[in-house]
């Protein structure tokens, strides 16, 4: 097999590379090292892979959780994306949670950010809110109009269920 960054360079066969990454250790221990690097595109490429590769398996996830939520703030926007995905799948550990919180937040705050990983960065925060009551107020300031009116309707829709799996009303 060619190196992985070879690989994540080029167009290849997702499911030939999901097969080979999935059925060695080694190399999805390099596909988390080379997503959570700042070699654009194959970063943001490894961590899209590795959302399609472990869509069940969650203990690699765990494994990189801490390096995975400290590399967030330093990429761009889809790369943001994917490894939110990622963090979505597992439970974050409460040492973390104020951390990748703020980042949710603070991504979702910059409207001039994607929709796509604005509203990921919501999800996140929702699914740590829930766990905290207190902090509806905090989110139903995060539903202004200024930071929805630039959603596009699809989006704004995922946005709004969002809000009804927390009980958290719209804001304006």
């Amino acid at each position: 097999m060619e190196s992985i960054k070879t690989i994540l360079a080029s167009r290849f066969n997702k499911d030939a590379f999901l097969s080979a990454i999935t059925s060695d250790n080694e190399k999805m221990d390099e596909t988390f090292r080379i997503a959570i690097g700042n070699e654009h595109p194959i970063a943001w490429r490894a961590a899209w892979v590795l959302n399609h590769a472990l869509k069940k398996e969650t203990l690699l996830i765990k494994l990189h959780e801490s390096e995975l939520i400290e590399s967030i703030p330093h990429k761009e926007a889809g790369h943001q994306r994917e490894l939110l995905k990622l963090l979505e799948k597992i439970e974050i550990e409460e040492e973390y949670e104020g951390i990748l919180f703020d980042q949710c937040v603070s991504i979702w705050e910059r409207i001039e950010k994607s929709p796509s990983v604005r509203v990921v960065a919501f999800r996140v925060i929702g699914k740590i809110a829930t766990k905290y009551p207190e902090m509806k107020n905090e989110i139903e300031f995060l539903t202004q109009d200024h930071y929805v009116e630039g959603l596009s309707p699809g989006i704004k829709r995922s946005f709004q269920k969002i809000l009804a799996k927390m009980q958290v009303r719209f804001y304006t």
